[in-house]
């Protein structure tokens, strides 16, 4: 993992090691039900990730069966999900620890639930930009009580940490907005906030010293 460093008032990471990034799509075979031999079968892990990607929307692996998710059965995603999980443990290690349960991602201080949420993207990130979560996540709203979003890039070797909110401002600022296909047919629900509405840093250590306490 390279050094981390502020970047439009996020925080920017850089995963160096093909070893660590082949790592994170092991963690993300083993939670899903997937065999890990897989990842062996390729020179990359990217050529894994394609592979299972393109199983997944076959329907060979149904990846909304497993791990309290009702997500799109989307294995990239799943991927970028677990990388951002652990670029926040090794950011913030030392106050960060891992919950029983799997309805949230980290505990702050052995208290704070913390629940981290990802998605891909080509673009550098704008305040602009939006972060989403599901319509069904607000039937969990209560099972933790702040979100921090991030985004990984296609390639899955950098990204940005966006910022932090707790969950009740999240639902009282988020706009919901419904995903259509060109059909016109509604796909899903979603709730969207700009990036600009999320609690931001300029700096790693300062982000260390506003997250969270109580």
């Amino acid at each position: 993992m390279s050094e981390f460093s502020p970047e439009f008032g996020m925080i920017y990471f850089d995963i160096e090691k093909e070893t660590t990034l082949k790592k994170y799509v092991r963690l993300t075979c083993r939670r899903h039900g997937i065999p890990e031999s897989i990842v062996d079968q390729f020179d990359t892990p990217r050529e894994t990730v394609d592979y299972i990607h393109d199983l997944c929307k076959k329907g060979n692996i149904d990846l909304r069966l497993n791990r309290n998710t009702r997500n799109k059965n989307d294995f990239e995603n799943k991927v970028a999900s677990v990388i951002l999980e652990e670029v926040v443990g090794n950011m913030w290690g030392e106050i960060l620890s891992k919950p029983k349960s799997e309805l949230y991602d980290w505990l702050i201080n052995g208290k704070i639930r913390l629940d981290v949420k990802s998605k891909t993207r080509k673009a550098i990130p704008r305040l602009w930009y939006d972060v989403t979560l599901e319509d069904y996540m607000s039937e969990r709203k209560n099972d933790c009580d702040f979100y921090l979003f991030g985004q990984v890039n296609r390639n899955l070797k950098e990204g940005y940490v966006l910022g932090i909110i707790s969950s009740e401002d999240f639902w009282k600022k988020a706009k919901h907005r419904p995903v259509k296909l060109p059909d016109g047919k509604i796909t899903e629900d979603q709730h969207v906030l700009k990036i600009k509405d999320l609690n931001q840093w300029g700096t790693i250590e300062e982000a260390r010293l506003l997250l969270p306490k109580k």
